[in-house]
């Protein structure tokens, strides 16, 4: 999927939903970085002051698909200047909300499943299997992106959501589970237990199983 062009006009519902944030925001600032420890919270955790205002401008489904150099100037559109957001200049606030805005993957009232189909759609990785289907392929990506948000832990991939995700009957979804554990790309950690209503816990084996050849959106150069 490629994503909108720079010049492209920005959703008038965009625009306003960002404004409301980031006002938000502007008048109640959150603490300002503390010496020595910045962004440590009361229980010794490190969290970016931004993140929980990152996750709610990504609850707008076109800022959710955006990458940071996308975003940034949106947001600097919306407000005039970054530096209303506590920063000492442009440049400080660019360098710091740029990767948070890339770190930060899921929206505030998104479900982790759904924030890897996004991100399996923005960002569609190759994987080496004899299998023809598309749907399967897609069911791979959401599996790795899902991991990747999870990191080392281990994923659940309910077959009924995954069904309406991909477009499929849960019996597909349920075929594709056992096509990647035979192609060596899910590993089952735990079986499901309905009395219980444990879902069947995976591991998507990455370092076995992604092709080498990323396919990166193709963005234009103009600015907005």
């Amino acid at each position: 999927m490629n994503l909108p062009s720079r010049t492209a006009p920005v959703p008038a519902g965009t625009l306003s939903y960002v404004e409301m944030v980031l006002q938000r925001h502007i008048d109640n600032p959150p603490d300002p970085p503390d010496g020595d420890f910045p962004n440590i919270n009361d229980d010794g955790e490190y969290k970016h002051r931004y993140w929980d205002m990152v996750r709610e401008l990504k609850d707008d489904r076109y800022m959710a698909l955006l990458p940071g150099y996308f975003a940034l100037p949106i947001l600097q559109r919306v407000i005039g200047d970054l530096r209303a957001l506590g920063y000492e200049s442009a440049d400080e606030a660019t360098d710091d909300l740029e990767p948070l805005w890339d770190k930060v993957k899921l929206g505030a009232t998104e479900r982790p499943l759904d924030a890897a189909a996004r991100m399996a759609e923005r960002y569609p990785v190759r994987f080496r299997t004899n299998r023809l289907s598309k749907a399967y392929q897609r069911f791979l990506n959401i599996a790795y992106q899902l991991q990747v948000m999870r990191g080392g832990g281990n994923i659940a991939l309910p077959v009924a959501r995954l069904a309406e995700i991909l477009g499929v009957s849960p019996m597909h979804v349920s075929r594709f589970r056992e096509y990647a554990k035979d192609d060596g790309f899910l590993r089952e950690v735990k079986r499901a237990h309905h009395l219980s209503r444990q879902a069947t816990i995976f591991k998507f084996v990455d370092s076995v199983a992604v092709a080498p050849e990323i396919q990166t959106p193709s963005v234009e150069t103009e600015r907005f």
